[in-house]
């Protein structure tokens, strides 16, 4: 029996690679046994609201974008209690940052082969003051804002260069943000220049975790806090930290939890999965273990 996958797909994603590859892609699903019903994203949370009305009754939930698309499919599905349908991922963003860290192939044809093939894995879901969710990251800070505010066009021509040349640009910018955090009870409070909570071995493009350090699966998202700098040495030893994958430095924070709260002195932009989510100081994050089955 044929089995049918609703598959969202946002065409001006990335380099609009999908557009020349769609008919491929729907070929290989097709000589797997899978017919699709494709969906073309017009606007933003166009996949989110789709996919909440729609998605019950598919077999599974295909998505082809970046991962802003892939975060707004699985909220989709998770608003709407309908976190059982596997979800497929077919990668074509800028940077790809969860894909890297699923093991999910960025060749479009491969990752359409890895949906064929039937295999699922539980990943854990972030939600956020109990509305929103994010599958890898929500940060705020320095370098958080250049993964929504580069420039598309940028994006398509230049990929992860564009996201460092934003950070890069915005980073002279940056200003102290006192905040109070609560990770699993524990308080910290300083002044900080970035913090997030994920769970990837990439975040933005930019800063890379160890593989051994981060587990899909585990319950727990991985707390990364950066004090903010105030002199030369403070600046150049946290590049080197980002930079050797090193945070031992006592100006970085690395943590795992499964709760953690934040208590910010001012309303500050976060992004969650790339996407911004404006004008936020108080935060309570938790993780939904095992909420989603993701093709890998």
């Amino acid at each position: 029996m044929a089995k049918r996958y609703l598959f969202i797909v946002n065409p001006v994603s990335g380099r609009m690679k999908i557009k020349s590859a769609l008919f491929d892609i729907l070929a290989t699903l097709s000589a797997s046994g899978i017919v699709c019903s494709v969906v073309m994203t017009e606007r933003k949370r166009h996949a989110r609201e789709y996919v909440e009305q729609n998605a019950a009754g598919f077999d599974a939930v295909i998505c082809s974008g970046g991962d802003g698309t892939l975060n707004e499919v699985i909220s989709g599905l998770v608003s709407a209690g309908n976190d059982k349908i596997p979800v497929g991922y077919i990668p074509c963003g800028s940077t790809n940052d969860f894909a890297e860290s699923a093991g999910i192939p960025t060749d479009v044809n491969a990752a359409a082969k890895v949906i064929c093939s039937g295999r699922v894995n539980p990943i854990d879901v972030g939600m956020i003051n109990s509305d929103r969710y994010f599958t890898y990251i929500a940060s705020f800070g320095a370098f958080t804002s250049a993964s929504y505010s580069a420039p598309q066009h940028l994006k398509n021509t230049l990929g992860h260069a564009a996201y460092i040349i934003e950070a890069l640009k915005n980073f002279s910018k940056i200003k102290p943000i006192h905040a109070r955090i609560y990770v699993d009870g524990k308080l910290y409070e300083d002044d900080y220049a970035f913090c997030s909570v994920s769970n990837s071995t990439s975040i933005g493009g930019i800063i890379k975790l160890k593989e051994d350090a981060v587990e899909n699966g585990d319950g727990l998202f991985e707390v990364t806090l950066v004090r903010f700098p105030n002199t030369a040495e403070d600046f150049h030893a946290i590049v080197r930290g980002i930079s050797d994958t090193n945070f031992s430095d006592p100006r970085f924070i690395f943590v795992k939890a499964s709760d953690i709260i934040f208590s910010i002195g001012e309303k500050v932009s976060w992004t969650l999965d790339g996407e911004c989510y404006e004008n936020v100081d108080h935060a309570e994050i938790s993780v939904l273990r095992r909420k989603i089955n993701i093709f890998s």
